[in-house]
């Protein structure tokens, strides 16, 4: 019974020690101890110090020692120095203090396994990553930034990969610098919308408009107007939460716009209105300034170039296509222009329809804003007639 007893003790004893981390261990037992108590308890004694030994031999095998430790990190080289007395499965932590480089974030670390350092893991960096909060224009959110290894290092980030209840940005970059061990940044050219084509059809015509980038939702921007029959005006576009919107144009062939014409010492200024209609003809009343001219008209046409003034007739009398004289039994039917003045005469040749006399002329006067017929001089020999109109 007390051998039984030896072996059970020993067998724990070498159970408990292989158990350990860091190696396997294997405890020979000499079963063959004498059957009486005394004997029997010697052996068990001895088997238990051998456990003691082993053991303390696998502890101190298992320590590691004081060394230094050379490490690259990226292009510098570090060298740490390792404490002592280190057991198994100790940790440490080095501030990263390279040969040329000093990071003010993070730490290398290094573990003590089966009496030896290793190297376990470095965190140094200049900036570390994390959410980096930001405002852009009436937007503040956060962008999530990556570690870096180098001071003043910069990042592109797209404006749309910012955080917030309230971002809107969807277009260009952000630029972060790392300054100080955090980030901070460095400009952006942050828009809600984008710059790019817009196809606008007007009339008969499809237009293409180049957009710039706009920083604030309902900005408004005015594009002149690239159709070919309607090269006047502007088109005004919005910057809406999905992008760019039509609003309004005032494209057109000829132009609101208005113009100054002389009359003699006369000046008038005269409104002409917005047309889609090139090769318009508009006749204005002869008002200039205070003086209003009773007969006539001032015309103007639109042209390729826009509204441009053609003629004016203005006068005291309207002009007349066709104004009959009877004179004997002959009737002549005569033209008269505007008459410019009160008083103005009018002269023109004895014409009647088939007949014409061989000498004087009609004369028109325009009289009280209208033209009348003033005398009839016209003879063939010495036939005179009474004329009537």
């Amino acid at each position: 019974m007390l051998r039984w007893v030896v072996l059970c003790v020993a067998r724990f004893a070498a159970q408990d020690i292989a158990e350990n981390p860091g190696e396997d261990l294997f405890l020979g037992i000499d079963d063959e101890c004498d059957s009486t108590a005394k004997a029997g308890d010697q052996c068990a004694l001895s088997a238990l110090q051998l456990q003691r030994n082993i053991r303390q031999k696998h502890l101190d095998d298992s320590k590691c020692k004081m060394t230094t430790f050379s490490l690259a990190y990226g292009s510098t080289l570090g060298v740490f120095a390792l404490p002592s007395d280190a057991s198994h499965g100790d940790k440490i932590a080095k501030d990263c203090e390279f040969e040329n480089v000093s990071y003010p974030i993070g730490k290398v670390n290094f573990v003590c396994r089966a009496g030896a350092w290793h190297y376990e893991s470095a965190s140094c960096t200049f900036c570390e990553a994390g959410a980096v909060s930001a405002k852009l224009g009436n937007s503040t959110g956060t962008f999530k930034l990556p570690a870096v290894h180098s001071e003043g290092a910069e990042l592109d980030v797209p404006c749309v990969l910012q955080e917030g209840p309230n971002s809107v940005y969807k277009h260009v970059m952000a630029t972060f610098a790392c300054q100080n061990a955090k980030w901070e940044l460095k400009h952006q050219s942050c828009a809600v919308c984008g710059h790019g084509s817009f196809k606008l059809r007007f009339v008969d015509e499809i237009g293409n408009f180049s957009m710039p980038d706009a920083a604030e939702e309902g900005a408004h921007i005015k594009q002149p107007c690239v159709y070919s029959k309607y090269p006047f005006g502007e088109v005004d576009f919005e910057c809406a939460h999905n992008g760019w919107s039509y609003r309004a144009n005032t494209c057109s062939a000829c132009p609101a716009t208005t113009l100054e014409v002389k009359q003699a010492s006369d000046v008038g200024n005269f409104s002409l209105p917005r047309t889609l209609q090139r090769g318009l003809k508009m006749r204005k009343n002869c008002t200039f300034g205070e003086k209003v001219y009773a007969a006539g008209a001032v015309e103007f046409a639109c042209t390729d170039n826009g509204w441009k003034f053609e003629s004016a007739d203005c006068g005291s009398c309207r002009g007349i296509k066709k104004f009959v004289v009877n004179y004997g039994k002959h009737e002549g039917v005569f033209t008269l222009p505007v008459g410019p003045s009160e008083g103005v005469e009018e002269t023109r040749p004895c014409s009647f329809g088939q007949t014409t006399y061989e000498s004087g002329d009609v004369k028109f006067a325009c009289v009280s804003g209208h033209w009348q017929l003033k005398t009839v001089t016209c003879l063939n020999g010495t036939l005179i007639h009474n004329a009537t109109q």
